[in-house]
């Protein structure tokens, strides 16, 4: 009974600052995880079964409502979790005319949808985007209930929607591709997993209803939106990078069968982000802590934490170029070998992203993140140019060079302002030294082991296994720091 009530403790309720902290990275942290796999395993069994020019006008309809969905917040759930605590004496103000804006927003973004439509000469994808759109317009306002929840620092209420929103649309997804298999009922899996999460999130804040519906103030309108466009710029410059290959591809090539042949690696290339968010998510409260009190620590956490993400991104980057065609074959079938290049391209991009990401984290703790914006921004405009040349003369294959390029000078830009920050390199040899010879060594074993015909799923357990041999040998120091964190329950970076 006790050690049921200190589990409660520890994960339900907000007792300090840093168990808060803790409490609430561990919530965040697995419904990202979860939800992204389980989603990820939907996509590729989805992209099996419907085939790369069904699972296309899915891929293409889905971008184009999320990368618009960014009009129907603008930054108002992001400015609800930060200014929430501090608004005591006026929250139920505040609350509702952020509500009403939001509500404002959101038919900006339904109308912008159903404007991108208008010279669509496919009926498929429209009747796909407006049955998406409807999913969007409840996965935004879910984003309102996430910045209460965020707010008020309780985390495990968002953590508890979204892993709901993912078991529905997983297993509605799973069960219309085995009985009725096509795209439009799969964006019917996701809608109906939206809107089993906004009925959960009424719930969970019905007490938060009166405040929402009833205490409109104008004069708080003023304050709402210019304290909300840092936020707004951020999501809409994000969204650019984050959507526009696929779209750029839709809109210059029109040909759903590229558009699945470039979406289906792409989504698992993506998947592999996820540890660099995990990891400058967990030293962020370091680093803010840190900023003016010791520069060389931030300095060696900076470091460390890219060395733990290229202990990762060096064997995936290798043995994804070696592997890519069985890979490929063995999640998507042999009717998407055509990904295989695209795969190959698109594998480098955890190499870069993981240390561009540390490097963002980093100036936010600085509170420099408009210029971590200015960048993103940059690459974004970058990203577009590229495509616009690229895709017309190399098709998709130009759309992975022109993300490859963009997120270089992305990187490129982040570590010299972060050099400058810091007055020295966040990268060195050494860091890079270590993990670089593993994945050299890992590769020629892979390679006879392909020689050899070896299926995919034993190769890679023994080139793992060679890579952390290897590791061993070389006395890797990160590999007892790793067993500290998954095993001892101890930060590294302390």
């Amino acid at each position: 009974m006790k050690l049921k009530m200190k589990i409660k403790e520890i994960f339900l309720r907000n007792l300090d600052q840093k168990q808060t902290i803790a409490k609430n990275i561990f919530w965040l942290s697995l419904a990202q995880i979860l939800s992204k796999i389980l989603k990820a395993g939907l996509v590729i069994y989805a992209a099996r079964i419907l085939g790369a020019s069904e699972y296309g006008r899915f891929a293409l309809s889905l971008s184009v409502v999320s990368a618009l969905a960014v009009f129907g917040d603008l930054g108002i759930s992001s400015l609800l979790a930060r200014q929430l605590p501090k608004r005591i004496k006026f929250q139920s103000q505040f609350l509702s005319t952020s509500f009403y804006l939001k509500l404002l927003f959101t038919f900006l973004f339904i109308f912008l949808v159903i404007f991108s439509q208008i010279f669509n000469p496919s009926s498929k994808i429209k009747t796909l985007v407006f049955l998406l759109l409807v999913m969007g317009v409840l996965d935004s306002l879910l984003l309102f209930f996430y910045g209460i929840s965020r707010g008020e620092q309780r985390m495990e209420k968002e953590a508890l929607i979204f892993l709901l929103e993912t078991l529905v649309t997983v297993s509605s997804g799973f069960f219309f591709l085995f009985t009725f298999p096509s795209a439009k009922n799969l964006a019917l899996a996701y809608l109906i997993g939206s809107f089993s999460a906004f009925l959960s999130a009424i719930y969970l804040f019905k007490n938060y209803l009166k405040k929402i519906l009833f205490y409109f103030e104008k004069k708080f309108v003023k304050e709402i939106l210019f304290s909300a466009l840092p936020f707004a710029f951020a999501g809409i410059v994000g969204n650019l990078l984050t959507y526009t290959d696929v779209v750029m591809i839709g809109a210059i090539l029109k040909n759903s069968y590229l558009i699945g042949i470039y979406s289906a690696p792409l989504k698992i290339i993506r998947l592999l982000f996820i540890p660099a968010g995990l990891i400058a998510a967990s030293i962020l409260p370091v680093l803010s802590k840190e900023n003016k009190k010791n520069q060389n620590l931030n300095l060696n956490l900076v470091r460390k934490s890219i060395s733990l993400l290229f202990l990762l991104g060096f064997p995936l980057f290798f043995g994804g170029i070696i592997l890519a065609k069985q890979i490929i074959v063995f999640l998507f079938g042999v009717q998407y070998l055509e990904s295989t290049k695209i795969f190959s391209l698109l594998v480098f991009l955890p190499l870069l992203v993981y240390p561009t990401t540390i490097f963002g984290y980093l100036l936010f703790a600085y509170n420099l993140q408009m210029k971590n914006a200015i960048f993103s921004l940059i690459t974004a405009i970058l990203n577009i140019f590229l495509n616009l040349i690229l895709i017309s003369k190399f098709s998709i294959y130009g759309a992975a060079t022109a993300t490859l390029i963009s997120q270089f000078f992305n990187f490129v830009l982040s570590f010299f302002a972060t050099k400058n920050l810091e007055k020295s390199s966040p990268i060195t040899f050494s860091q890079i030294k270590n993990p670089l010879l593993a994945s050299i060594l890992m590769t020629f074993f892979l390679l006879v082991l392909k020689k050899l015909s070896f299926s995919l799923i034993p190769t890679i357990i023994l080139g793992a296994t060679i890579y952390l041999f290897s590791l061993f040998l070389l006395k890797e120091s990160l590999l007892k720091e790793i067993k500290e964190i998954l095993f001892a329950n101890k930060l590294i970076f302390k």
